[in-house]
């Protein structure tokens, strides 16, 4: 209200819930989860509020601290302000023709878009609803969208939401499932899809052979098995009325080992019995070369879930596969191959630490809920995946991060943008070399 006060109301009641006095408040902007309310200036600063609700219904802003992190400052009058769909990551548009985007929780300007607004300076801009690409407006009657703000290099699509990946040893494919019930495998170095299996539920696991030879692919109650480079599938194996449990590799990849449990027990908690049938196949031959069956009594009463093993008859090679690899059925951490680094995720937030300390030592943000991760072979990239249907590939290594954006650079800074942001102390040099080098 003349740009001097804020208020809030209710929009059923039209009652007014709570206000506050900003000096030249000119943009505002809600998180998602209600929680916060940011406020762009004349000055080009950020505040954030936290809103409190009290008993009688209104609303108390309290001011967040700058203590922990850097105040947010545009350095020009601000008109435009947004929230990324998990509020991790602030967006201004303002009168000097650029748009920004800010971390919240460091106060750390992330990512700036210049040369908007040329004629009057004015940028309207707002995250895409998954927060992936930024959309600006122009004076000149320009929408542009603006992908790879995020840092992540490869961004594949999928039909649903990205339940599970993994890579083959050797790095060269990527294997996926997604709600869409399709298994895919794409090359990971055109990033191009190569093969795809269809089944007729959830496909709950994906995975390679210790050698790489064989893919796999597991739902509720079919196992599929296909050769890489052909893709021609060389076992089907399908448990009828029931639910598979778990599936494991034998070290050789000649092996593989199947559990299931009657379907019925899905709808029934804590059974007085239950049963596991073991399945042993020769992938090459297609062939279910053993079978076995385990049997389980409760422990106590039928609140309990504790069961202790009355019959098993598993000898042999169904007695070996229970040491097996086991195919992943999801997991929410898991260690580099070269065990320094674990990557863990909960909700759309992927945390990689030191293994050995614990200590976070980086941060990602997928932007949508995540459901599993993968590092590749080499340790040099991590794969996430999510319910927004898409899968996201990020570099782990300086090397692999300049080298990404050097293949997406027209040509390398001129001398005097080099001047411009890293000063005269540092001597000039080509940071993409064979991409044009021009002075101003």
């Amino acid at each position: 209200s003349g740009m001097d006060t804020v208020r809030m109301w209710d929009l059923a009641s039209r009652k007014l819930l709570g206000q506050m006095d900003i000096r030249q408040c000119w943009a505002l902007a809600f998180s998602s989860n209600g929680e916060f309310l940011a406020t762009g200036g004349s000055d080009g600063t950020v505040n954030l509020w936290r809103m409190t609700f009290r008993v009688d219904g209104t609303v108390e802003f309290r001011k967040e601290s700058d203590e922990n992190r850097q105040r947010i400052d545009h350095n020009a009058k601000m008109l435009t302000i947004a929230f990324s769909p998990y509020g991790h990551f602030l967006l201004t548009g303002a009168m000097d023709g650029t748009a920004r985007v800010w971390s919240v929780r460091t106060g750390r300007e992330v990512t700036r878009i210049t040369g908007l607004g040329k004629t009057r300076g004015f940028v309207p801009a707002v995250f895409d609803p998954d927060g992936s690409a930024i959309f600006t407006g122009d004076t000149d009657g320009a929408i542009r969208q603006w992908d790879g703000l995020h840092k992540s290099v490869y961004r594949l699509q999928h039909g649903a939401a990205v339940k599970a990946l993994a890579f083959s040893p050797n790095g060269k494919w990527l294997a996926t499932a997604s709600d869409d019930h399709i298994a895919r495998v794409f090359d990971s170095g055109a990033w191009r899809e190569v093969a795809q299996k269809k089944h007729r539920d959830q496909v709950t696991a994906v995975a390679f052979s210790p050698g790489g030879r064989w893919w796999i692919t597991v739902g509720r109650d079919t196992v599929w098995v296909f050769e890489t480079g052909a893709w021609r599938d060389v076992v089907h194996m399908e448990q009828k009325e029931r639910a598979i449990t778990r599936v494991t590799l034998s070290p050789n990849g000649k092996w593989l080992s199947v559990w299931a449990k009657p379907a019925s027990e899905n709808f029934t908690a804590n059974p007085e019995k239950r049963t596991v049938y073991q399945t042993v196949w020769e992938i090459a031959a297609g062939q279910q070369i053993a079978s076995a069956i385990q049997e389980y009594e409760r422990a106590g009463s039928y609140r309990s879930s504790t069961y202790h093993k009355v019959r098993d008859t598993s000898e042999g090679i169904t007695k070996e596969a229970d040491a097996w690899q086991d195919v992943r059925m999801q997991m929410t951490s898991q260690n580099s191959p070269d065990g320094r680094l674990k990557a863990s995720y909960f909700s759309d937030e992927i945390k990689l630490s030191d293994a050995a300390t614990g200590r976070v030592v980086n941060t990602i943000y997928h932007y949508s809920v995540v459901n599993d991760l993968a590092f590749s072979p080499n340790g040099r990239w991590v794969a996430t995946a999510s319910v927004d249907g898409k899968v996201r590939l990020w570099p782990l290594s300086s090397e692999d991060i300049i080298r990404e954006a050097c293949a997406r650079l027209p040509r390398n800074l001129s001398q005097e943008e080099w001047k411009m942001f890293l000063g005269d102390k540092t001597n000039y040099r080509e940071t993409c070399p064979g991409l044009p080098a021009p002075e101003k």
